[in-house]
C-alpha cells in the first residue's frame, strides 16, 4: 500500500508574537515620570479621569460573584480606592 505525504508546510509562529510588547526600562521609567507629573499637577479627579480615559467596563466575568452594583461603578469605586491608597505610600518606585 501507497502512503501520500504532503509536502505542504505549515507555517508556525511563537505564541509571544501575539502579545502585546511589554515596556523597556526606559519607556517603563519615562511613564513613571509622566504619571507622577499628572498626580502631581491634577486633581484626584482630573487624574482619574486621564488615567482611566479609553477604558472600557466589563460587562462579565468569570469567577466572581454576582453583586447589586455594576460592573462599570464597582470599577470607579475600586480604582479611587486605589487613588487613595497611593497617598498612603509611594507608587512612583512600583511598576505595578
Amino acid at each position: 500500500m501507497k502512503v501520500e505525504t504532503s509536502s505542504a508546510w505549515i507555517a508556525r509562529t511563537s505564541s509571544i508574537e501575539n502579545e502585546p510588547r511589554t515596556l523597556s526600562f526606559r519607556e517603563m521609567e519615562c511613564a513613571r515620570e509622566a504619571a507622577l507629573f499628572v498626580m502631581n499637577t491634577r486633581s484626584t479627579e482630573d487624574a482619574l479621569s486621564v488615567f482611566t480615559e479609553g477604558l472600557k467596563p466589563v460587562v462579565s466575568s468569570v469567577g466572581i460573584c454576582s453583586r447589586a452594583v455594576p460592573d462599570s461603578q464597582f470599577c470607579c469605586d475600586n480604582i479611587k480606592y486605589k487613588l487613595l491608597l497611593a497617598d498612603l505610600r509611594d507608587i512612583a518606585t512600583a511598576p505595578f
